[in-house]
């Protein structure tokens, strides 16, 4: 099934908005599933993760489209804190232990759940996301943390 063109928007009253083919708008994911059937779709997981996330939480989270890309920066980055000095106000990735991110994924549907894992974007920490398609409620939960 095809999926006519989407856009993640903000709206004027600066809430995240999903555009669909330039003319209806969206503010609530059931909503969009409803009148977009398309995005239960397995070939369409990336989008859906994409107005997912964007509808659930704004600009505060990224859907993790690389899963190996992701981890590998983010190792890079909590490697490097290793001798950092700790300051006052200053988050650090080492402050939440050390996440087993060998189980992630690209977006996907499966048994009719959206799964697809976000990163915050003001800490950098990875969250597993499910949502069912007959809810429409996304489900963001930390990566467990690893040895």
């Amino acid at each position: 099934m095809d999926l006519p063109p989407i856009d993640l928007m903000i709206d004027t009253t600066g809430a995240p908005m999903v555009r669909v083919d330039t003319a209806q708008e969206y503010t609530d994911i059931a909503a969009l599933f409803g009148d977009v059937p398309a995005l239960q779709q397995p070939d369409n997981a990336e989008t859906a993760a994409k107005a997912v996330n964007h509808l659930a939480e704004g600009f505060s989270f990224g859907v993790i489209l690389d899963p190996q890309a992701f981890s590998t920066a983010y190792f890079e980055r909590y490697d490097a804190e290793e001798n950092a000095e700790w300051q006052q106000g200053q988050s650090r990735l080492r402050d939440f232990g050390k996440p087993d991110l060998s189980h992630l994924t690209p977006p996907q549907v499966s048994d009719r759940t959206l799964v697809f894992f976000a990163d915050d974007k003001y800490l950098g920490l990875a969250y597993r996301v499910t949502m069912p398609f007959d809810t429409t409620i996304p489900d963001y939960q930390p990566v467990p943390m690893g040895n």
